[in-house]
């Protein structure tokens, strides 16, 4: 065994380690039961090689009780880290368990494969834009809420010349189109409270506040580590109709985080995505409530971004870049109300009825129409709507 473990190479063990911890929520016991495989990986075949123990030999190297390894490895190979073949309790054939992890490359494709974010991601990490003079080609990353964030360049940053430079890349009589959901966080919360009118509105016209100030205010109320209503309180908020409004908001966070009369760390977005802290991140009640708003407008995004890609060949799209609660798609200005209508599709069977903002960017980085349409689910088909 001593003999084995010199040529265990344990840097890439460890980056197997990190990436599992940051990536995937584990608890503490489970973190304890995963780790005692690296253990015994070096005494045996190695990393990521079968492992051969019976229960009681995970039990002392990971310092836990014997029932708490029997939950761990189901936990484990639930969320897909590791394959467990459970071995005989027949004391005449008695065999032990084999386990294996799965490394970084099996993970990676694991995640591509089944979640929209990431799948997005892979493609998109693998394009050249143009974005402004430059050709560049951005990596993404895939947040907890299930957003992605460029870097490498940041192509997501600077609001007001960021449609200047994606439509640098059209072509003739190409223009670049940007779907955004209008109040998406303010929306997707009030109508889970079975609001007709978004977050935005109810604080404004009960405040004599402009929809501007209300959206400055609206994160940091609703998603505060203390009550919303002591926030709301704070921020000068004091008409009834308004504090109802916040009262309404505290239960849904005391929901979200004691669904069953004890803290969780997880999250149901709107579209049935199951979203879970970091383990070092501390989690509080705003936290839940950011991850279930912003995690379901994620996969709005995201399913869309997929469905357009699959039709860009036969349609002359091309995707620029996924921007937290927009779109920014090349293609044909007359194709603005399909586009839209294919992201308002992913919003049904949610019970949400959301509303999109649509603008049109020449090459030249001056707006085609000087006032942009809004699009709402209506029936079959999106229809075209005052903008706000």
């Amino acid at each position: 065994m001593l003999k084995n473990q010199k040529w265990y190479d344990l840097r890439p063990a460890k980056a197997l380690l990190d990436y599992v911890f940051e990536n995937y929520p584990l608890t503490t016991t489970d973190q304890k039961v995963y780790r005692a495989f690296q253990s015994l990986e070096s005494q045996q075949d190695g990393l990521s090689k079968d492992i051969v123990a019976n229960h009681r030999t995970i039990m002392r190297c990971a310092k836990v009780s014997l029932n708490t390894v029997r939950a761990a490895l189901k936990r484990l190979t639930d969320a897909g880290l590791i394959e467990y073949k459970p071995g005989s309790r027949d004391y005449a054939q008695r065999k032990a368990s084999r386990i294996r992890r799965l490394s970084i490359a099996e993970l990676k494709a694991k995640q591509v494969q089944e979640q929209p974010a990431h799948r997005l991601a892979a493609i998109l990490n693998k394009r050249r834009i143009q974005y402004g003079k430059e050709t560049v080609q951005p990596k993404y990353r895939v947040a907890v809420s299930n957003r992605l964030y460029a870097r490498e360049p940041n192509v997501q940053s600077k609001k007001k010349l960021r449609p200047k430079r994606l439509a640098a890349g059209c072509k003739d009589g190409e223009v670049l189109i940007e779907l955004d959901f209008v109040a998406a966080d303010a929306s997707v919360i009030a109508q889970t409270l079975g609001r007709e009118k978004d977050g935005y509105q109810i604080i404004a016209e009960n405040e004599w506040l402009g929809r501007d100030t209300v959206k400055k205010l609206f994160n940091p109320v609703v998603y505060a580590r203390s009550t919303a209503t002591a926030k709301a309180k704070h921020y000068g908020i004091k008409s009834p109709e308004g504090l109802a409004f916040i009262a309404e908001v505290d239960n849904l966070r005391d929901r979200m985080r004691k669904p069953d009369g004890k803290n969780v760390r997880s999250v149901t977005t709107a579209t049935g995505t199951i979203i879970t802290a970091n383990p070092k991140k501390k989690v509080h009640k705003g936290t839940l409530l950011s991850y279930y708003a912003q995690g379901t407008i994620a996969d709005f995004i995201n399913r869309a971004a997929l469905k357009i890609i699959e039709l860009e060949s036969s349609k002359g799209w091309r995707v620029a870049i996924p921007c937290h609660d927009s779109l920014y798609i090349i293609a044909q200005p007359e194709h603005e109300r399909e586009l839209a209508e294919i992201i308002l599709a992913e919003t049904e069977g949610c019970g949400l009825s959301m509303r999109l903002k649509a603008k049109k960017w020449r090459r030249s980085g001056h707006p085609q129409l000087c006032n942009p349409r809004e699009y709402q689910k209506s029936g079959t088909s999106a229809h075209i709507t005052p903008a706000a």
